[in-house]
């Protein structure tokens, strides 16, 4: 289904979602409607997308930036779960740690070629990427964001595909 980029887009339902939160705790709104964006965009998948250049997918990589126990980065995170339900994230359960683009692509190719990621602390995602066995974590997350055909690791013994 393609989405006409001149219609106005979610924000009435995406204000609807921080009101329905945003009142529990005093985390910034704006970490409220990222969060928002991105569980659409879980839950929508390659059903929908926009025509431009190539099909554009409602993809997103949220980063919540805040000091440490002051802005609730943690608390947002988990209020946002826990909205969407264990109903619409039971068959595409979040990711809580990510070492590996194998271990990431062999998630994700055990939930339909989708896969929502959610950590605590970006920093310990990006400080594997130094060591070897992860060297190329960070890269096929990027290819990723593309919503490719299909990605994978194409080793002679234990190839993982992900449609």
């Amino acid at each position: 289904m393609d989405y006409d980029i001149s219609k106005p887009g979610w924000f009435r339902q995406a204000r609807a979602f921080q009101d329905t939160i945003g009142f529990v705790s005093n985390f910034p709104l704006a970490y409220a409607y990222a969060l928002f964006m991105a569980l659409s965009g879980h839950v929508i998948g390659r059903n929908a997308s926009i025509r431009y250049a190539q099909k554009i997918y409602p993809n997103h990589y949220i980063c919540l930036v805040g000091s440490s126990g002051i802005h609730h980065k943690s608390t947002a995170i988990g209020l946002s779960l826990e909205a969407m339900g264990n109903e619409r994230l039971g068959d595409y359960p979040p990711l809580r740690s990510l070492t590996t683009s194998q271990g990431l692509l062999m998630a994700m190719s055990n939930t339909g070629g989708q896969g929502l990621v959610v950590l605590d602390e970006l920093a310990t995602m990006t400080a594997k990427r130094k060591q070897d066995f992860a060297s190329d974590l960070l890269a096929t997350i990027v290819l990723l964001y593309g919503c490719p055909p299909v990605a994978g690791t194409y080793t002679r013994h234990d190839p993982i595909e992900v449609y």
